[in-house]
C-alpha cells in the first residue's frame, strides 16, 4: 500500500476544529482575532473597547440629549507561543486520516487547549472582588447554588450587564452543584462538545454554569464576557519551510509547519499557537471562594 500523505493545510483545519471544542473557558470570553497580517512574539495588539452610554430621562421641553459613541481601546500583548513538535515517521503515514486525527492531531491539540483555558484563568488574579461560598453538609443541606446569588449581587451593583453571565468553577464545586435539583432541571447548553460536557446548570439565578479542571480546588470565578479577552494572531510562516500554512478558525490561529530531520529520517510536524490575555474590565468579574468541607 502506498503510503499517504497529510497536507499540512488538512492537519491545521483540523487542529483548529480540536482546539476549540476541546476549550471551556475560550468560548465564553471576548476574542480578538486578525488574520491579515503575522505578528512576533512580545508584539502587542490593539483591542476596541465598546462605547458606553447613559440613558437620559427625556423632557419634551428639553429635547433630547446627544452623546459622542466613543469607543476606547487597550493594548495586549502576544506573549505565549503554545508548540507542540511531532516526529512522523513513513509507517505513521500508512494510518488513515481519523486515525490520525485521534492519534496525532487531537492529543496535540487537547495540550494547547489546556494551556490556553489556564492562561484565560490566571486573569482572576486581577479581580479584587469576591464572595465565599457556604459549607454543606448532610445536616443542614442548604442549597449550594444560593451562592450564585451572592456573586450575582456583586456584578449587578458594579452594574455588569445581566445577559451572558456566566460561572466557571472547579470539579469539587461542579460536583456539589450537579447534586442540587435546579442544576439536574437545566438542558445542556453550549455550542461546543467541551461546553456540553462542561456544563453544569443553565440560568441559574442569572448564570450559564459549567466546571474546569484548570483552576485551583474549591475555586470559581463569575463573570461577564466583556471582562477577559483573548487575541490570537498568525505566526509568519517560515521562508525555509515548504511545507507550511496558517489556518483561521473562530478567533484561533494554528500554524502548522512540516519538515523533514535527515539525521533520524523523519518529518517533524509542528503546531503553535501565539496568543495573549487581559483582563478588560476587572468590575465585571467577581471570584467565588470556597471551602474544602463545602462538598
Amino acid at each position: 500500500m502506498a503510503n499517504t500523505f497529510i497536507k499540512p493545510t488538512v492537519i491545521a483545519k483540523m487542529a483548529l476544529a480540536t482546539l476549540y471544542n476541546d476549550s471551556v473557558m475560550l468560548p465564553l470570553v471576548t476574542r480578538d482575532f486578525d488574520s491579515d497580517f503575522s505578528q512576533a512574539q512580545g508584539d502587542t495588539v490593539t483591542v476596541r473597547k465598546p462605547a458606553t452610554f447613559t440613558a437620559n430621562e427625556y423632557s419634551q421641553s428639553v429635547g433630547i440629549s446627544l452623546q459622542n459613541a466613543t469607543e476606547t481601546s487597550t493594548s495586549v500583548t502576544l506573549n505565549k507561543i503554545y508548540d507542540v513538535s511531532i516526529p512522523i515517521t513513513s509507517k505513521d503515514y500508512t494510518l488513515e486520516l481519523a486515525d490520525f486525527q485521534s492519534q496525532i492531531i487531537a492529543p496535540a491539540m487537547e495540550a494547547i487547549s489546556q494551556k490556553v483555558d489556564a492562561l484565560i484563568l490566571t486573569l482572576r488574579a486581577d479581580i479584587s472582588q469576591s464572595v465565599t461560598l457556604g459549607a454543606y453538609n448532610a445536616s443542614t443541606k442548604p442549597n449550594p447554588l444560593y451562592d450564585l446569588i451572592d456573586a450575582g449581587r456583586v456584578l449587578t451593583t458594579a452594574k455588569v450587564p445581566r445577559s451572558n453571565r456566566v460561572v466557571v468553577v472547579d470539579e469539587y464545586i461542579g460536583a456539589q452543584w450537579r447534586r442540587d435539583p435546579l442544576s439536574n432541571r437545566a438542558d445542556a447548553n453550549g455550542s461546543t462538545d467541551a461546553l456540553r460536557e462542561a456544563f453544569i446548570a443553565g440560568k441559574t439565578f442569572g448564570f450559564d454554569a459549567y466546571e474546569t479542571n484548570n483552576i485551583d480546588d474549591f475555586e470559581g470565578v463569575a463573570f461577564h464576557p466583556s471582562a477577559f479577552v483573548f487575541a490570537s494572531r498568525p505566526l509568519a510562516l517560515p521562508r525555509g519551510a515548504s511545507n507550511a500554512s496558517v489556518v483561521n478558525y473562530k478567533g484561533l490561529s494554528v500554524r502548522v509547519v512540516a519538515d523533514y530531520d535527515v539525521t533520524y529520517k523523519q518529518d517533524v510536524i509542528s503546531l503553535d499557537i501565539l496568543c495573549g490575555v487581559k483582563t478588560l474590565d476587572a468590575t465585571r468579574a467577581v471570584v467565588l471562594n470556597g471551602l474544602a468541607d463545602s462538598v
